[in-house]
């Protein structure tokens, strides 16, 4: 390399110092060695050498210097170059971190936005929805579900959808589910079903029952929802009880028109019938196949003639006096003048009456025969029971549609069948036996009550007697 002797790296320092001294060692011209000092470590070395030994150990160790410089160089590059496509990977991969996270936490925002979103819909459903594992057991309970129900959410975690429903919806709720999971069949699933829930409280009330199947994280869930149909239920009592009232309305409007030509037709001929009559029966005769029949005739003729005068009742608008009428009063005296009648047969009367009930405005003449007309047909009803208690009950009922008196005509005889009650109120339809009614009273108290601007309805249970309800609207002065 230019020069004898010289080291090379990697070195070790005594190996070094120890070749420095053999190569000072070779002969020279010079006689004069000189003195130089050396450094290696941080370390400080003196040797002794010729000059010309110097010089080569200089030039060699220089040489070795630009050699190891050029190839620290090129090291210098090249690592230049490995920390330049680093510093590039690393900007890359933090620019490529940096989007996905950006991008994560725009989902988790969206997430929980979605979850607020859909947890906002489920507290503020007014239905309960429930939700249940494929065991049964309820997993989501709704505030909706609170309110219905009464149990809190906590109370209803882990108890079985059947828990909410009284039997046998219950029972019939858990035979079908295993249905469903056995074979796939199921009467409730997938259908809206009306039926009763049950409260915490034990308190019972209509519902309608969707349920669906679900997949919840990879396992089978059943969504339900349940509406309470209480409001809706009485409202469609309310609208057929209207429904009915209507339809007798148009009958007893219908009949009121046809009453007074048909009665005219009728008592024409009835009073020939009835005058030639009264003159055969003026011929006494003890012979009774001739008396006999005259008697019975008369009887059919004046039957007859309390028919129509019950048929004219239709075509009348109202022609009596109106005035305030006590009700209490009233009905008191109507109950005294029949009450020791009704002793008769085993009929007691018990009087059930409301202090300083408001007074109405009526006819006093036809309220006594609603009055009248009502007790003899629970005395009638009882009386094939071998006897019973007709209780006449008044109370102030508060409606939408204002202040009333209801007057209440309960008896304990044998009721009335469930499909006889639609048509107690349709003219000319009796359950007593033939020659003991007409028909026409109860059509005709309807017309009477209906033309003082109130309601009756009947209520009854077959075997458990049967309830006459009216409401009369109360003077609006009298109301104190």
């Amino acid at each position: 390399a230019g020069a004898d002797g010289y080291y090379t790296k990697p070195y070790n320092e005594k190996i070094l110092l120890s070749r420095i001294q053999s190569i000072l060692s070779v002969p020279a011209d010079r006689h004069n060695p000189e003195e130089i000092e050396v450094e290696f470590d941080g370390r400080r070395h003196h040797v002794t050498g010729y000059y010309h030994q110097i010089l080569n150990l200089l030039l060699s160790v220089y040489e070795n210097a630009v050699v190891q410089n050029r190839e620290l160089t090129v090291i210098q590059e090249q690592l230049s170059m490995v920390n330049k496509r680093l510093e590039d990977m690393v900007e890359k991969r933090t620019a490529s971190l940096t989007q996905e996270i950006a991008e994560r936490e725009r989902a988790e925002a969206a997430l929980r936005k979605s979850e607020k979103f859909l947890q906002s819909i489920l507290n503020n459903l007014q239905d309960a929805l429930v939700v249940a594992d494929e065991s049964g057991a309820i997993k989501v309970f709704n505030p909706g579900a609170e309110r219905t129900f009464g149990y809190s959410a906590e109370e209803a975690a882990g108890k079985r959808v059947s828990a909410l429903l009284p039997d046998p919806y219950a029972r019939q709720c858990e035979e079908d589910f295993r249905r469903f999971l056995d074979r796939g069949q199921s009467e409730l699933i997938g259908r809206i079903t009306e039926l009763e829930g049950k409260r915490k409280d034990g308190f019972r009330f209509p519902m309608e029952l969707l349920v669906s199947e679900m997949a919840l994280d990879k396992e089978r869930a059943f969504i339900a929802t349940l509406r309470d149909i209480t409001q809706r239920k009485e409202a469609e009592k309310k609208i057929q009880s209207a429904q009915t009232q209507l339809m007798l309305s148009e009958k007893l409007s219908g009949i009121g028109q046809l009453a007074a030509g048909v009665v005219h037709e009728i008592l024409n001929p009835l009073n020939i019938i009835s005058i030639h009559l009264q003159m055969l029966m003026k011929h006494k005769t003890e012979d009774p196949a001739i008396q006999e029949p005259l008697t019975k005739m008369k009887g059919e003729v004046g039957r007859i003639k309390k028919m129509t005068d019950t048929l004219l009742s239709f075509s009348r608008k109202g022609t009596g006096e109106l005035k305030a009428v006590n009700i209490n009063k009233e009905l008191d005296s109507a109950l005294s003048l029949i009450e020791k009648e009704f002793t008769l047969d085993n009929v007691s009367i018990v009087r059930d009456f409301e202090a300083e009930l408001p007074e109405i405005s009526a006819d006093l003449d036809e309220m006594r025969q609603v009055f009248l007309n009502l007790a003899n047909n629970a005395r009638h009803a009882m009386r094939k029971k071998g006897g019973g208690t007709l209780t006449v009950r008044t109370r102030t009922f508060h409606s939408s549609r204002g202040d009333f008196a209801r007057l209440t005509f309960a008896d304990t005889g044998h009721g009335i069948k469930k499909e006889h009650l639609t048509r107690i109120f349709d003219p000319f339809f009796t359950t007593k036996p033939e020659g003991e009614g007409t028909g026409m009273g109860l059509t005709v108290l309807y017309g009477i009550v209906q033309k003082h601007g109130g309601t009756i309805k009947i209520e009854s249970e077959e075997g458990k007697g049967a309830a006459f309800i009216i409401d009369l609207p109360v003077l609006a002065n009298k109301k104190e």
